[in-house]
This record gives structure tokens, C-alpha cells and sequence, in this order.
């Protein structure tokens, strides 16, 4: 038990520094200026951004309480046992 311990406490950071050191690679080799940010144009603003908000919340509720998105009753009942 406790050589796994001592594992553990060496390969999480040499993880952390591997990920590094291939993060930093790869910005070496495509060029910093070729870096980029920005995950696109924006698409929508003010109102039109709502339908899309709905949508999101809706799907996320029915993913973390899949009884509430089912239409018949054995849904229902399937979803709970599996939920459960």
C-alpha cells in the first residue's frame, strides 16, 4: 500500500509536467502568433440569443433529470429506475 502511495505521489505531477512540456511544444512549433483565442465570430446578440439559452437549459435539465423530459408514463418509470 504503500509503494502505490509513493506512485501516486510521483506520476501525478510528472503528468502535469509532461502535459506542460508538450503544451509548450506544440505552441513552439506552430508559432505564437499563430496562437489563437477566439472560439469564432459571434453570431447572435440581445434577443435572438434566447430560443438558443432555452434550448441549452432544456436539454441540460433533461440530462440531469431524464423523468422530467419523458412523455408517457413507462418513460417515466424506466427513466426514474435508471436515475436511481
Amino acid at each position: 500500500m504503500e509503494m502505490i502511495k509513493k506512485f501516486i505521489d510521483f506520476a501525478g505531477p510528472a503528468v502535469y509536467v509532461v502535459m506542460f512540456a508538450l503544451a509548450g511544444y506544440m505552441v513552439w512549433r506552430a508559432g505564437i502568433q499563430n496562437i489563437g483565442l477566439n472560439l469564432g465570430g459571434v453570431k447572435y446578440h440581445g434577443a435572438e440569443v434566447l430560443p438558443f439559452m432555452i434550448t441549452v437549459v432544456s436539454l441540460w435539465s433533461c440530462r440531469t433529470s431524464p423523468a422530467r423530459c419523458s412523455t408517457s408514463a413507462t418513460s417515466r418509470a424506466t427513466a426514474r429506475a435508471i436515475a436511481a
